[in-house]
């Protein structure tokens, strides 16, 4: 999981454990281990993970996204770290994080809420993957700009195709 809530990146290396518990699509997976790291993930997909990774899910699926804004608050972190046990390798206490509390509203305004900034959370991975692209054009440009090898019109131009 990326730090400062950017969702998620390619395991470097699968736990060797027999088992993992499962995640499905609209389930939030939050980081357990030093939590100050705001690592926080709506997943999009079905998928495993480690121990070290609390995972949400609404009740309603129709309020995932309200759920998700009030986990992602800098406070719950703050909480989450404030709470937590170990000093070189923090853990979230998960009896503490259960006590967090918050403020449930009617369904009804929650399923408003998370109607209207489901387009916020659909254009995520799509503007991800369009960043992804945008930083390989620059590695692969820059370089060959700041050498002389390619002149700046030249330049402009393939940034324009891209």
């Amino acid at each position: 999981m990326l730090p400062e809530k950017k969702g998620i990146t390619s395991a470097s290396k699968l736990p060797t454990a027999k088992t993992v518990a499962a995640y499905k699509p609209g389930n939030i997976l939050i980081s357990n281990i030093r939590p100050y790291f705001k690592k926080i993930w709506l997943a999009e997909r079905c998928g495993g993970r480690s121990n070290d990774i609390l995972g949400f899910e609404s009740i309603s699926p129709t309020t995932t996204l309200y759920l998700m804004n009030l986990l992602s608050q800098d406070k719950f972190f703050e909480y989450m770290t404030r709470t937590s046990k170990g000093a070189k390798m923090p853990r979230g206490d998960k009896t503490a994080i259960m006590n967090w509390s918050l403020v449930i509203p009617p369904i009804q305004l929650r399923q408003t809420f998370s109607s209207v900034v489901e387009q916020f959370y659909e254009l995520i991975p799509k503007n991800n993957l369009q960043n992804g692209s945008l930083v390989a054009l620059r590695d692969t440009l820059l370089p060959k700009l700041l050498s002389g090898e390619l002149p700046l019109e030249q330049a402009e131009k393939l940034a324009e195709v891209s």
